[in-house]
């Protein structure tokens, strides 16, 4: 049986919608992935107290609309479950031991070999975790640092951007626009060196 690698597109629209979810009031507490065994492929969770407060009918219905306002997400409909606080797969994830960095790899996922989560059988997992150690910046310090990054005279050094989901990139800060309401930040990604436009509400540091 052939086991579905977690990509970073798959890691990066999973957060995004997350995020517009909790926006438009799902509540949103643990976000992950998790691998199932028999069949080797990769499921999102949400765990919403909008489904055990609501019910799920209520909970499903605002993830669609999150979803149809994710028109570039990779993400398909049928591969994201909503789970309640009380469920015991959530249940297990906020207490398993990977919180204590055991069984970690480069890759951030979690490899169970003949493992449970609840009443699933799993192999592998990802859990979303905010930035340790700091209070994310706001909407205006983001503002204000970009801003404060580009009136810089001389030649510009990359900064570390830090997003809301733990990840990271190095850029040069070259500008601020807004589109449909949404502010971004425009970087030039190190790694690329092609632009790199990045929502503000999604940035948790800039250093």
């Amino acid at each position: 049986m052939d086991q579905e690698t977690l990509v970073d597109a798959q890691i990066r629209d999973g957060w995004n919608l997350a995020m517009q979810f909790d926006h438009d009031g799902g509540g949103i507490g643990t976000v992950f992935w998790a691998r199932t065994s028999e069949d080797g492929k990769w499921f999102l969770y949400l765990v919403s107290a909008v489904v055990e407060i609501d019910g799920p009918i209520v909970a499903y219905r605002l993830l669609y609309d999150a979803l149809r306002k994710q028109p570039e997400s990779s993400l398909q409909q049928f591969r994201i479950k909503l789970i309640g606080p009380s469920n015991p797969m959530a249940e297990d994830i906020r207490s398993h031991k990977a919180f204590q960095n055991e069984f970690k790899r480069p890759n951030g996922v979690y490899y169970l070999p003949d493992s449970r989560l609840g009443n699933e059988d799993v192999d592998a997992f990802y859990i979303y975790r905010k930035p340790q150690g700091r209070t994310p910046m706001t909407h205006d310090d983001v503002k204000k640092t970009m801003l404060d990054l580009m009136s810089r005279t001389g030649p510009r050094p990359s900064s570390v951007v830090t997003l809301q989901d733990g990840s990271t990139f190095q850029g040069i800060p070259f500008g601020i626009e807004v589109s449909e309401n949404l502010m971004n930040a425009k970087f030039i990604d190190d790694s690329s060196h092609l632009p790199r436009v990045v929502p503000v509400d999604q940035i948790a540091s800039i250093q």
